[in-house]
């Protein structure tokens, strides 16, 4: 499988990903890439491209982060400092260091290319040398919205009743990365930028139809992921699932997603709500058994089986203790 990195900078606000530090989830990426393509290439094609994709999946997405960084790995906490009362500077540092969802990818690359197993320790002596430093801003935030709740019986706004929303604002000339592995027997790059490139003009994820999630591509470029030499695990770029009989160990994160079908199945008469699924989180480390592509599995979740929910992950292959 080849593998690129696809930047794009956001040119209106996201819905937020409300369980995850992401700005983008994988498995709502490949959803929305499914629903394009069908519209530029067909249904046959689509169909080509699924079939057995769970044996051999075409192609796999990273969620996607911010320009420069990769998701924070889940190591857990063995030999940290203990902070004392009195020792409110530590106390401090550890208490920001357990929230960070992202590291920068320079130190990633230099921990990982040096041969170094990854600890918390390493991450901690690193986070606490750069503390003095003076941070970046960043490049997103998130704001809630107010809106009005709609009287649907006569088409107006209802008095009284407003409801809030939270969306993701993005700085001007912020970027976010995607990675990506494909195979280019069964899909052309062509076809994966100008796929990309009709998502961007219809919007991603949620409210897509008000105006949100619209985006234009930066550029698309070989990966330039770290690589180890002799890894035993992975770090999780992606909101997935491994299979069973995939790992020795883990140390995750794991939430339950309740996914939706968007606007484009409802003329057929399906409910619009698939059944929940837990899924893992973006930085999950993973000790596996053998070094593949991707992990992961596919769900079948709604009423047409025909209908695939991807939870492939897309691996960062590291040397854990």
């Amino acid at each position: 499988m080849e593998a690129i990195k696809i930047v794009i900078e956001p040119l209106t606000p996201f819905y937020t990903p409300l369980q995850s530090n992401t700005l983008l989830q994988s498995d709502t990426l490949f959803g929305e890439f499914c629903w394009h393509y069908r519209f530029l290439y067909g249904r046959e094609k689509l169909e080509n491209l699924i079939n057995n994709y769970d044996t051999e999946p075409v192609m796999v997405f990273s969620n996607g982060f911010p320009e420069g960084y990769l998701p924070f790995p889940v190591i857990p906490f063995r030999n940290l400092p203990v902070a004392e009362k009195k020792d409110i500077g530590i106390y401090k540092i550890l208490k920001k260091f357990k929230k960070q969802p992202f590291i920068e990818k320079k130190l990633l690359r230099e921990l990982i290319e040096s041969g170094k197993e990854i600890t918390a320790e390493i991450l901690f002596e690193n986070f606490t040398r750069k503390s003095n430093e003076k941070e970046a801003l960043p490049s997103y935030r998130k704001a809630k919205q107010m809106h009005v709740t709609i009287d649907r019986r006569f088409g107006s706004h209802l008095e009284g009743h407003l409801f809030d929303k939270e969306y993701l604002f993005f700085n001007k000339g912020s970027k976010i990365e995607i990675y990506c592995k494909f195979n280019s027997k069964r899909i052309t790059l062509e076809e994966v930028e100008q796929t990309f490139h009709f998502m961007g003009l219809n919007g991603f994820g949620g409210e897509k139809t008000t105006g949100k999630g619209k985006f234009e591509i930066v550029s698309i470029d070989e990966s330039d992921l770290p690589e180890t030499a002799n890894p035993n695990g992975f770090i999780s770029l992606s909101t997935g699932m491994v299979k069973e009989g995939e790992i020795e160990d883990y140390y995750a994160r794991f939430f339950t997603k309740f996914p939706k079908h968007g606007p484009e199945v409802c003329p057929e008469g399906i409910n619009i709500f698939k059944n929940p699924v837990i899924l893992t989180k973006e930085g999950s480390v993973f000790k596996c058994k053998e070094r593949k592509e991707v992990y992961g599995r596919i769900y079948k979740i709604s009423q047409n089986d025909s209908y695939i929910h991807c939870a492939k992950i897309l691996p960062l292959f590291v040397r854990l203790q």
